[in-house]
């Protein structure tokens, strides 16, 4: 339809290309392929209405996908089971109910850049992502130290916003 309209054909995705495999054949009908989405969206991804008092105990903030990598999973699983678990699992979410969810934490894990950078733009501090190149030992001493800190400040969530909306943003992407 766009291309009867003399529109140009985007193909986004935000999602590897290995687990979309039935899409592959669509590439090369497009006149354009993004991958990585379409970037933050700042309107809806901000600090305003974040407590300086809300809690810094560390939260997973996804739907653990039965898709992600060998490595990433045993190292959520270490993380996040267990009596003594160090990061706990949020609750399933919406979509219009995660601004809410970055909003009420100070500290994230996070297996996805994304999702991190989402995170990051509501004030929150961000480990990982993972499957980066962390090490179980490496994420507990960030989230050791995370969890000592206070919330970032208002002059520090500022700097953060500025990366984000250089290169991140929705209309910069």
């Amino acid at each position: 339809m766009a291309r009867s309209l003399g529109k140009p054909v985007v193909l986004l995705r935000n999602v590897p290309q290995s687990l979309l495999p039935g899409l592959g054949w669509l590439a090369p009908s497009c006149d354009a392929v993004v991958d990585g989405g379409l970037g933050v969206q700042l309107a809806r991804f901000n600090p305003v209405g974040a407590s300086a008092a809300r809690s810094t105990e560390p939260v997973y903030a996804e739907v653990r996908d039965p898709r992600e990598a060998p490595a990433v999973r045993a190292l959520l699983d270490s993380l996040t089971t267990g009596r003594d678990a160090p990061v706990r699992l949020a609750a399933a979410r919406s979509w219009r109910g995660l601004p809410a969810l970055y909003r009420e934490h100070a500290v994230f894990v996070t297996a996805s850049d994304g999702q991190g950078r989402e995170q990051l733009a509501c004030g929150a501090r961000v480990i990982g992502p993972l499957g980066s190149g962390l090490d179980a030992d490496a994420v507990r001493a960030e989230l050791g130290k995370a969890r000592a800190a206070s919330p970032l400040s208002l002059a520090e969530i500022r700097g953060e916003l500025r990366d984000i909306f250089i290169s991140h943003a929705t209309p910069a992407r």
